[in-house]
């Protein structure tokens, strides 16, 4: 695979990304992210702390990149939905919940009261469940049929 059909198929926001070809660049990420991880424990051992400073870099430059495509990725899916990419922004709201939540847990635990923590740890659950709401709704909705804001329509047939 060259370098452009790489930049196309993980590196851009134009166009659309109907849900079976979503799916596909999503399990070729996932695999090429579990592939990487696990080259670079084999190549520079542990990937902690105590492992190599070099490998953990190399694997974080990477890890940025694939989130930078799983980014664009979900911009086009959502285009193909005819909606904005700036929706994926959402998956912040299911964060200050789970991050707010996570310190009223804390805070709980930290005065012993456990009802404080069973909250906390309540919104964790809801921000999760809120999350993958999100993305299972991403993933299974039928995107826009002919011609949308975003380009033409991924399906439609070739002349």
């Amino acid at each position: 695979m060259d370098l452009a059909k790489l930049k196309a198929m993980f590196f851009t926001f134009e166009g659309r990304l109907n849900r079976w070809a979503y799916f596909k660049s999503c399990i070729i990420l996932f695999l090429l992210n579990v592939a990487i991880n696990l080259l670079a424990v084999a190549i520079f051992g542990s990937n902690t702390a105590k492992g190599s400073v070099l490998g953990n870099m190399l694997v974080g430059v990477w890890q940025f990149a694939s989130w930078c495509a799983g980014i664009t990725l979900m911009t086009r899916r959502l285009h193909d939905l005819n909606k904005s990419g700036w929706l994926q922004l959402i998956f912040i709201v299911p964060t200050f919940i789970a991050l707010a939540a996570f310190i009223t847990m804390v805070i709980g635990i930290g005065l012993g009261n456990a009802s404080i923590g069973i909250v906390g740890g309540g919104l964790i659950v809801v921000a999760g469940l809120l999350a993958i709401a999100f993305q299972l709704w991403v993933l299974f909705k039928k995107g826009t049929e002919g011609p949308n804001d975003y380009g033409s329509d991924p399906l439609a047939p070739l002349d």
